[in-house]
């Protein structure tokens, strides 16, 4: 398990051609997908598009660095207890 999202999260963003993880919803669930083209040429006309792609990988790759140092340095009864472990 990678992340836990709730309504209105967006996950997905790739920077290359495929997608490396699989995603499984637990409830009735409505996906969106959005073309990269799109959200490339909505972040070249809106200055607030773009900030917003940015803060959303920012917020991805502080995920993957929290998670990385979580499993790195703590035992397994501290992962578990650990806030990171669920924060989404």
């Amino acid at each position: 398990i990678g992340a836990f999202y709730l309504p209105g999260d967006v996950f997905g963003l790739e920077s290359g051609p495929t997608h490396r993880l699989t995603a499984e919803a637990i409830v009735d669930t409505t996906v969106r997908l959005v073309k990269r083209r799109s959200l490339e040429q909505a972040a070249g006309m809106t200055a607030q598009v773009a900030r917003s792609l940015w803060t959303m990988t920012a917020g991805e790759l502080r995920h993957a660095e929290d998670h990385m140092l979580l499993l790195g340095r703590k035992n397994a009864m501290e992962r578990v207890a650990s806030p990171h472990f669920s924060h989404c």
